[in-house]
């Protein structure tokens, strides 16, 4: 799988996850719920990434402040197609912090897209947050079972939100 450590520009970077980092501890249980429904505690969410060679885990930290803001795992979908999906969320609530978390998704998008490798993601159908975010930076709907949505993104719609634009766009 390709490596997304380090990618970022100079307000926001990803790196690797490492086992004593605090990540489903700093949501409420009942929004940790809509990201990871199986996992219930950091240490179980370690073990499950420290026995899966198809997953990695990134932090998104804000370099001014060199604060972790927010996390995302990668999994492998598809080896023969190249395919990954991915997902996470963020820890803090302000605009500059949420802006700071678009950057870093878009940036770690782009990243992927740019080595050949197809996006997608899926959400409970309930978290509406979510469903706005990724919505908001080009994912659209390619499949829906009675729990969850499926959704997929390339370069082009990622480039047409206003959200890139504003945001995003490498000048």
């Amino acid at each position: 799988m390709v490596s997304c450590n380090e990618v970022g520009d100079k307000y926001v970077k990803w790196i690797y996850y490492t086992a004593n980092e605090a990540v489903c501890s700093r949501f409420l249980h009942s929004v940790w719920y809509l990201i990871a429904q199986d996992i219930n505690s950091d240490k179980e969410f370690a073990q499950v990434l420290a026995n899966n060679e198809y997953v990695k885990c990134y932090i998104l930290v804000d370099k001014c402040y060199n604060n972790p803001i927010a996390f995302v795992y990668v999994k492998r979908e598809s080896l023969q197609d190249g395919i990954v999906s991915i997902h996470g969320g963020g820890w803090n609530k302000s605009m500059r912090l949420s802006i700071l978390y678009y950057r870093g998704i878009t940036l770690l998008i782009e990243y992927l897209q740019n080595r050949g490798i197809k996006v997608r993601t899926s959400c409970l159908i309930g978290n509406t947050r979510a469903l706005r975010f990724l919505y908001s930076i080009g994912f659209v709907k390619y499949r829906t079972t009675d729990t969850h949505i499926y959704m997929w993104i390339n370069e082009k719609r990622l480039k047409q939100t206003s959200i890139y634009k504003r945001y995003c766009k490498q000048s």
